[in-house]
């Protein structure tokens, strides 16, 4: 029988087996935090079946081995551990701490494997039992994090690569279709010259995008490298219209431009285009059949651009969370997307010590707004 499950905040659990309930509740109320659920329960099978579809910090087993039975359901629970342990891929280490009477006869062989980190014999002071068991907590909560920073940045890896990776594709299928028409020499040269160089521009942007990926994993931990060079703006938009033009011709949207010609920076070329990209696509996605406006403009010290739609807009309740990991509006779950461009538009452009804002109307639209020192 389940006896309970302390409190509802917290989200990392603690697994107590008791056979004994009178020592069992008394021990979880004992234990119970704001930081942790305790999860407790006097039978092995439960206890298992709790363990096999939950992720726990710690297992404290209380077990009297003095007593009939008890040296028998300590040693099936080591063994439900082990084997249990091997199963669980996402983790697959849960420490073990092992309460007993102080004459208990305990026979803890093989207990660095099971992962028995801790052998405490009654009596001993909750206060210290607590305190390790918020050391385990805490070592729970880095680790659990650490996994969910994997998957996103694998995430993150295939939704930013699908792109060019795609228009790498579709021109390598260009070129095989060219080479089987088999027309005349010199067209083949010059068609085989175009179609190879655009390989050669996509395989640069995918080259130039797990660099990125690897800078935001860098700028989680504080070492995020810039490679700071001139950068005019009207050019570099230039080429990322010329990389987009498929995307935008097909969303038949009507791109309108206000761009001051020879602004130029000292920033990281490719976070910077990474930035405009992921807005000015967004902007034709949820505006799409709609005009896009976008504009450049410098006043000696700064440059901004801005990117505006008329597209669906973005709710007012989404509005201060649209920049984070993952995060999409409600109102547009009929649109593909992770919901990580915005997030490594914002990281971008405050590495290179900018700003970015928006705003936007349900109905409307959305203006974007970058930035910049020049």
């Amino acid at each position: 029988m389940k006896d309970q499950l302390s409190g509802l905040g917290p989200t990392t659990k603690v697994l107590l087996l008791d056979q004994d309930k009178e020592s069992r509740l008394a021990l979880a109320n004992d234990l119970s935090s704001a930081e942790y659920h305790i999860i407790s329960t006097g039978l092995l099978d439960e206890a298992i079946a709790f363990y096999r579809k939950q992720a726990f910090a710690l297992i404290i087993l209380k077990i009297a081995t003095s007593i009939h039975g008890g040296m028998e359901l300590f040693q099936r629970a080591i063994e439900k551990v082990k084997e249990c342990s091997r199963e669980r891929a996402d983790m697959p280490y849960t420490p073990v701490i092992l309460l007993s009477g102080g004459t208990d006869p305990v026979n803890v062989e093989g207990a660095e494997i099971v992962g028995i980190v801790d052998h405490l014999s009654q009596p001993f002071e909750i206060a210290i039992l607590k305190k390790k068991i918020a050391v385990f907590v805490e070592m729970h909560r880095r680790s659990r994090g650490a996994i969910v920073y994997r998957d996103s940045l694998l995430s993150m890896a295939s939704h930013e690569l699908k792109t060019p990776v795609t228009a790498l594709s579709l021109q390598i299928q260009l070129l095989a279709k060219y080479l089987s028409i088999g027309k005349s020499e010199e067209l083949m040269e010059k068609t085989f010259r175009k179609l190879s160089n655009e390989c050669l521009v996509h395989l640069h942007r995918i080259t130039g995008l797990i660099d990125n990926l690897l800078d935001i994993s860098k700028n989680n931990y504080g070492r995020l490298a810039l490679k700071l060079e001139p950068v005019n703006l009207s050019e570099m938009l230039d080429d990322i219209l010329d990389r987009l033009k498929n995307i935008i011709s097909k969303s038949n949207c009507n791109l309108k431009l206000n761009i001051k010609k020879h602004v130029i920076g000292m920033w990281d070329r490719l976070k910077l285009e990474q930035v405009i990209t992921n807005l000015l696509t967004n902007a034709i996605k949820y505006g799409k059949g709609y005009p896009v406006e976008l504009s450049i403009d410098s006043n000696g010290s700064k440059c901004q651009f801005a990117i505006k739609d008329q597209g669906i807009g973005i709710a007012r309740d989404d509005q201060k969370r649209i920049f984070g990991y993952f995060e999409r509006g409600e109102i547009a779950p009929q649109y593909v997307g992770n919901g990580l461009g915005l997030y490594i538009a914002r990281e971008f452009t405050h590495a290179l010590q900018g700003k970015i804002w928006f705003e936007s109307e349900i109905g409307i639209g959305s203006t974007f707004y970058v930035e910049l020192p020049l």
